[in-house]
């Protein structure tokens, strides 16, 4: 029996966990998934729902007559309810006195920051949320005409723009708002930039400033998990 393979879990993606019982005999096999809930003793059996999904199983006939069977179990992934759960593969054959399984280990969630902008008077506003865990940073930055910078971001000084304290939402993620002044007479271009573990690379907001209003310029995602 193998061990399970987990793949990357992520807040609101599927995740496909996959479980293979290699040469038994007779084909009399029967595969239960079971789930432990964070920091609690007690085993559920998972069943198809609308959080679960459990496939007909793949059995194989070895050319040794033997039999291999592969089990998946798709999870629709929560921080609030798999960040530190343990799925159980369990496995009976008549040829067992006692299940075999395999276990999961505890479960690491992470959750990919969604940056909402909004504009208020002189300000840039960004909403950034369904971050998991905690730890996150935000910039601002900015291109300065006058200075012959028109094409080169410089941040934004610390004081120049605040982040306010975390928010721990419903379904377990982080949430925070951000926001830095505009400054239409020397400014072109504005620039948010959010860096997160659940990310390899950073998210990039670019704004471009209009003779009025200030537009969406860019929007972009240079890599994630």
């Amino acid at each position: 029996m193998d061990d399970i393979e987990v793949p990357s879990l992520v807040h609101n993606r599927e995740a496909k966990l996959r479980c293979v019982i290699r040469g038994y005999f007779p084909d009399n096999l029967e595969v239960k998934w079971l789930r432990r809930e964070a920091g609690k003793p007690e085993l559920y059996e998972v069943s198809t729902g609308d959080r679960y999904k459990i496939p007909v199983l793949e059995i194989t006939q070895e050319s040794d007559k033997t039999y291999t069977c592969t089990s998946f179990l798709i999870v629709s992934v929560l921080v609030k309810t798999e960040h530190k759960s343990e799925f159980i593969c369990r496995v009976t054959h008549p040829i067992l006195e006692t299940p075999l399984e395999k276990r999961t280990g505890e479960l690491t969630v992470t959750g990919i920051p969604t940056v909402t902008r909004k504009q208020n008077g002189k300000y840039l506003i960004a909403e950034i949320s369904h971050f998991f865990p905690e730890k996150i940073t935000v910039t601002w930055s900015r291109t300065k005409q006058k200075s012959g910078l028109e094409n080169k971001f410089v941040p934004y000084e610390e004081k120049e723009y605040t982040v306010s304290d975390l928010r721990h939402e419903s379904d377990g993620t982080f949430s925070l708002t951000s926001s830095a002044k505009k400054t239409f007479n020397d400014t072109k271009l504005y620039k948010l930039t959010v860096t997160h573990e659940s990310m390899k690379s950073l998210i990039e907001k670019t704004y471009r400033r209009g003779k009025e209003t200030l537009a969406v310029f860019f929007n972009f995602i240079l890599s994630y998990m």
